[in-house]
C-alpha cells in the first residue's frame, strides 16, 4: 500500500475544523510562514499532487482543490473520525456520548512529527478545544443521561479518565458500577487507584464526596 504522506492528515484535519474549505493561501502560510517568497505555494502544490496521486491509486476522492481553493468532500467511501467528530460537538440528539467514546481517540494528530511553529499552534489549540469539549460532553452525559447502560456508562467514565486521569467524577461512577456487580475487590480497586493519582501527581487526597461513596459502597457489600 502507497504510504500515506503526512501533509494528508494534516490539510485534511485543518479542513475538517474549518468548514471543510480552506485558501491555498491559508495553508500556505500554516505549514510554510518561514518559507522564502513563492516557496509556501510551490511546497503546496507538491503536497497536493502527492495527495491527488495517493486517492488516485486507492480509489476514493477525499480532499478535492481548485485554482484557489482546498475542499474537504463528503464521501461514503472514506470514513473521516474526525469529521464525524465535529459533527457530533455541531449537533444535538441522543446517544452522542457512545459516539464519542467510539471516535475520539486521544489527541489530534499526536502520532505525527511536529511542523511549522504557525501549525503547531493551531494544532495545540484545536487539541485542546476538542478534549475540553469531549470531557465536557462525556461528564455531562454521566450526571444528565439516564438512557446510558450501565456498560456504556462505565465506557464514558474510562474515557474520560484516559483523557483526564484526576476526574473524581468518572473515578466514582467506575466505583458505583463495580459494586452495582457485586465486585468489592474491584471498588477497592478503583478507589485506590483514584486516591494514589491525586495523591502522587496533585498531592491531594480525594474530596469528601468520593471517600463517603467508597465508604457506603464497602458497607451495602458487606451487608
Amino acid at each position: 500500500m502507497e504510504r500515506v504522506p503526512s501533509a494528508f492528515y494534516r490539510i485534511t484535519a485543518v479542513l475538517a475544523l474549518s468548514s471543510g474549505v480552506v485558501s491555498r493561501t491559508r495553508l500556505g502560510d500554516l505549514f510554510w510562514a518561514d518559507a522564502p517568497d513563492g516557496a509556501a505555494s510551490a511546497n503546496l502544490r507538491q503536497s497536493l499532487a502527492r495527495i491527488r496521486q495517493l486517492q488516485q491509486s486507492l480509489q476514493f476522492d477525499l480532499i478535492s482543490m481548485d485554482t484557489s481553493r482546498v475542499l474537504l468532500k463528503s464521501t461514503a467511501e472514506v470514513d473521516c473520525d474526525l469529521l464525524a467528530l465535529r459533527n457530533i460537538l455541531r449537533t444535538s440528539y441522543g446517544g452522542r456520548a457512545v459516539d464519542l467514546c467510539r471516535l475520539y481517540n486521544g489527541d489530534l494528530l499526536s502520532d505525527l512529527p511536529p511542523a511549522s511553529s504557525e501549525f503547531e499552534d493551531w494544532l495545540e489549540t484545536n487539541r485542546n478545544d476538542l478534549r475540553n469539549r469531549v470531557l465536557e460532553e462525556l461528564g455531562a452525559a454521566l450526571t444528565e443521561d439516564h438512557t446510558l447502560s450501565p456498560a456504556q456508562r462505565s465506557s464514558c467514565a474510562m474515557q474520560i479518565l484516559a483523557i483526564d486521569p484526576y476526574n473524581e467524577e468518572a473515578h466514582r461512577q467506575l466505583m458505583i458500577e463495580a459494586a452495582r456487580r457485586g465486585e468489592a475487590s474491584l471498588v477497592h480497586s478503583y478507589y485506590n487507584r483514584c486516591r494514589d493519582q491525586l495523591q502522587r501527581e496533585l498531592g491531594v487526597s480525594p474530596s469528601l464526596e468520593t471517600q463517603e461513596l467508597y465508604q457506603r459502597l464497602q458497607r451495602q457489600l458487606v451487608t
